[in-house]
């Protein structure tokens, strides 16, 4: 499970099991006392790795501003009748009911021991927490954006891609004007599955500053708008703009709003968030097709913003990316080896490079000592499993 629903998940059940009846049995508190420390256990490792990844500016975790108010109402959750009861019974040992040996923990031989390990392992959880607050609160915005890209980089696009060409067919020869109302029967499409609708609630000024004119004028006369449309029309020009005829996604603050609400998006709200931004990328293709001066404010959008935001950050592009890619190929690939050497296996890493260089993505070096220094500032370890010789081994196979 995700750490946040875990989390959230951990302080609801901790009401039912730090509730308990005098009529309850010495292995009935153990069990109760157990499933604390092992849940605690297991959600520290995940905000360990969360806070790591926080101290390097990269988003894994996306953590709401809710955890912080719900943990504030529970950071002594074991202030109860479990904690109570366990340190009635003291210093009975646990072997007297058999569980001395379900904790390989020399800490952990009395039911008293249970009360300090759960209160240790709460305390690193609200340390852990408070730590992850901080940081996210001086998180350079670039990383929003970092994060949004890498969510939709799992997106599958065929579908919406398809769907365009089909458009295409369907419609003939391909105007701008025609372009100009897809764009805006997208923007409205993808308001109806109601992707703002876990934003706060816009300001009398926001809703002033919605041009319905825009959809009445190029949508059908029999278009269903949802209600309340210009409210949700009002919280999404948070995160958009019209540059000349383009519709402009800031993925900063794009990034931002999904961060925060990504455990609130129903899927069909999350796939209409990434069929948006890859159907207004496909149509500004065309309108650029059609009016190559356009390109000038495409540069502020989407094509560009890749590697806009991760130049934000002082991050090197990798350095074998191929000199034929553009600047947005060359995030995506910097992108897909940044994941690559972090998660698997000297063997796959060589194997997937050998095929992004036959694909003419990369161009590898000959040398294996420069590849390898340079996978490692990617963010290959250099631990054991990742030694250089054992890279050699492997690397042009």
């Amino acid at each position: 499970m995700a750490l946040i629903p875990l989390i959230l998940k951990f302080y609801e059940a901790m009401e039912d099991v730090c509730s308990v009846s005098y009529q309850e049995t010495n292995k009935t508190l153990f069990r109760r006392a157990s499933w604390v420390i092992t849940s605690v256990s297991g959600i520290n490792e995940q905000l360990l790795v969360c806070c790591e990844e926080l101290k390097k500016g990269d988003i894994t975790e996306p953590i709401s501003g809710d955890i912080w108010k719900v943990q504030s109402q529970h950071r002594h959750p074991m202030n109860s009748d479990l904690k109570k009861s366990l340190l009635e019974l003291g210093d009975t040992a646990l072997s007297s009911i058999d569980a001395d040996i379900y904790f390989q923990n020399p800490k952990i031989q009395y039911f008293k021991d249970l009360v300090s390990v759960i209160e240790e392992g709460i305390a690193q959880m609200n340390r852990l927490l408070d730590e992850a607050q901080e940081m996210i609160s001086n998180l350079n915005p670039a990383a929003y954006g970092n994060y949004y890209h890498r969510k939709k980089s799992e997106f599958d696009e065929n579908p919406v891609r398809a769907s365009y060409q089909q458009w295409k067919l369907e419609e003939g020869p391909i105007t701008l004007e025609k372009l100009k109302v897809k764009q805006i029967e997208t923007l409205a499409n993808a308001i109806k599955t109601g992707i703002m609708k876990h934003d706060t609630k816009p300001v009398h000024k926001e809703n002033l500053s919605v041009n319905m004119d825009l959809f009445i004028q190029n949508l059908p006369d029999d278009y269903e708008y949802p209600e309340p449309f210009v409210k949700c029309c009002a919280k999404l020009r948070r995160y958009v703009s019209w540059n000349d005829d383009i519709l402009q996604i800031h993925y900063n603050d794009y990034g931002r709003y999904i961060c925060r609400c990504m455990y609130k998006f129903t899927l069909e709200q999350l796939a209409a968030i990434y069929e948006l931004d890859t159907m207004l990328s496909l149509i500004h293709q065309d309108m650029v097709k059609l009016r190559p001066e356009l390109a000038e404010s495409l540069n502020a959008t989407s094509f560009n913003q890749v590697a806009s935001e991760q130049q934000e950050v002082g991050e090197e592009m990798f350095h074998f990316v191929h000199p034929s890619l553009d600047d947005e190929e060359g995030w995506k690939i910097h992108k897909e080896v940044k994941r690559l050497v972090k998660r698997q296996s000297i063997p796959d890493i060589c194997q997937y490079l050998g095929k992004l260089a036959s694909e003419n993505k990369i161009l590898l070096p000959l040398m294996p000592s420069v590849a390898y220094a340079e996978l490692t500032r990617m963010g290959m370890p250099s631990s054991e499993g990742f030694s250089e010789k054992y890279f050699r081994n492997c690397y042009l196979k």
